[in-house]
């Protein structure tokens, strides 16, 4: 069975790292792919694509979850790996792996904002991230009951 993780936190938060260390093997889905320049590698955020971004990563999430083929791989893990600060954001990715009948689990970074705006490395600034992390607080209460959340202080 495929398992669907969708991870949630703030920038600098360590959910790339996280997942690195815990689900090395994993299809990893990112609208922060879409920032990487092919040519030299490098992170070149625009914030006018960012929907294009999001757009991009959930295509990739469906082609991942339609194409998956138990018969080569019995488990097996994608992970979305973006700050999903709120149940709406969530929701795609949620319902589209429950709709095939794979499990679904939300794995919350939790950490100290300050912290996590000064290690982020996408320059996004101190009080942007403080009020994304305030976005995740309040959206812990729209969770239908059936998206399993497990929180990890990192």
């Amino acid at each position: 069975m495929l398992k669907v993780i969708v991870m949630q936190g703030v920038p600098g938060a360590g959910k790339s790292t996280y997942i690195k260390r815990k689900f090395p093997m994993a299809k990893i889905v990112s609208a922060d792919n879409y920032f990487i320049n092919s040519e030299t590698g490098n992170y070149e955020f625009k914030g006018e694509l960012l929907g294009e971004a999001h757009a991009m990563c959930l295509r990739s999430f469906v082609e991942a979850v339609i194409n998956w083929d138990n018969d080569i791989i019995e488990d097996g893990f994608i992970v979305v790996d973006n700050t999903n600060c709120t149940a709406a954001e969530i929701a795609p990715y949620a319902q589209i792996a429950l709709a095939y009948g794979h499990s679904l689990k939300v794995i919350h970074m939790d950490v100290d904002p300050k912290t996590a705006a000064a290690r982020n490395l996408h320059g996004v600034e101190e009080q942007h991230v403080i009020n994304m992390a305030e976005k995740i607080k309040n959206s812990v209460k729209e969770f239908p009951p059936y998206w399993p959340r497990e929180s990890i202080t990192s």
